[in-house]
């Protein structure tokens, strides 16, 4: 091999080393500042829940990933509740719920969804009325996928993800 080809070997090499560990740092940033957007939007979105409903609504409906669609005896939709990423929304009659459903045989505290890794799960908190999702009692926590069919009570919603 000559000195030129020597040289523009280590030149290529060189560059691709430099090409691979740029593109690394560059995603290794965009993660962490992926990371910290997510923890502050859903920081903020707690504090609005508290503080200001009305907005806390818009934020959700801002950055859902998924919808549940309260369902009529005609399978027409009566109210939708957004869910954000990193949620934790319970339902029940009590008017204390992010989600609160007058129906007397849905429990006061009826259940949770929550996010994990990317989906949404629901779990029951109630022993009494057990949830019912596409036909079948709900045993443990469940992760929902877009369709899935609840039934709280007398209450009928439709899960879709976004």
């Amino acid at each position: 091999m000559t000195n030129e080809a020597t040289l523009l070997y280590v030149a290529v090499i060189g560059g691709v080393f430099t090409l691979i560990t740029t593109l690394l740092s560059a995603e290794i940033a965009s993660r962490k500042e992926r990371k910290s957007w997510e923890n502050e939007t859903a920081i903020r979105f707690i504090e609005y829940t508290l503080t200001n409903p009305e907005v806390a609504q818009k934020v959700a409906r801002q950055f859902s990933i998924a919808v549940l669609i309260q369902l009529n005896s005609d399978n027409r939709t009566l109210k939708k509740f957004f869910l954000p990423a990193f949620c934790r929304f319970s339902i029940g009659r009590n008017k204390d719920h992010d989600i609160c459903i007058d129906d007397i045989f849905l429990s006061r505290d009826h259940g949770l969804f929550y996010y994990k890794g990317g989906n949404i799960y629901y779990k029951d908190t109630s022993a009494l009325n057990p949830t019912i999702i596409n036909g079948r009692k709900l045993k443990d926590s469940k992760r929902l996928s877009s369709g899935d069919q609840l039934h709280f009570g007398e209450t009928r919603m439709k899960f879709l993800k976004l």
